[in-house]
């Protein structure tokens, strides 16, 4: 506390990154940050959104208060959109919408094929530079120096004032 409160400026915009998995350090920071919300500008930023973060003892309402940013390598929202051919399939033929793990498996399949629908093999697919996005995820494949390929293409996840996420564009 008294370490934050030497750095924190109330005349200009604080942006304060938490890096931790310990629920009782978040549980402890998020409070006083959002206590310090009433008079100074913070915006809280983390690049490892995990399980502590949402643990019972972390108010949604102060990360909301302090626009937390983080990454995801989906977009997060809490309801797949009803306009898309592949949500309406799916609800069609099963009777529910699609959850996330469904929808990311149908965007991974999906650009698979329509990247191997372009080239020889997955390798050369996999090669092309640039990013395709479905309807909850995004990629960019980037070959790892030990073989194989990682997708680096993330989207920036920030809480709004309402309890709602919204990505960063």
């Amino acid at each position: 506390e008294v370490d934050l409160n030497k750095v924190l400026d109330k005349d200009r915009k604080n942006w304060v990154i938490l890096e931790s998995d310990d629920v009782a350090m978040i549980s402890n920071v998020t409070p006083f940050l959002n206590a310090k919300a009433e008079s100074h500008q913070i915006t809280l930023f983390t690049t490892d959104k995990n399980s502590a973060f949402d643990d019972d003892s972390i108010s949604n309402e102060h990360l909301s208060k302090l626009h937390l940013h983080y990454p995801s390598v989906d977009k997060e929202s809490d309801e797949v959109s009803e306009t898309d051919s592949f949500v309406k399939n799916y609800k069609a033929k099963y009777g529910v919408a699609p959850n996330k793990y469904i929808v990311r498996g149908f965007d991974i399949a999906y650009d698979v094929l329509l990247r191997l629908g372009t080239a020889e093999d997955l390798y050369q697919a996999a090669n092309f530079r640039g990013t395709t996005e479905y309807n909850e995820n995004k990629f960019d494949y980037m070959k790892d120096e030990n073989g194989g390929f990682y997708n680096k293409a993330v989207y920036l996840i920030k809480f709004n004032d309402n309890l709602e996420l919204s990505v960063i564009e």
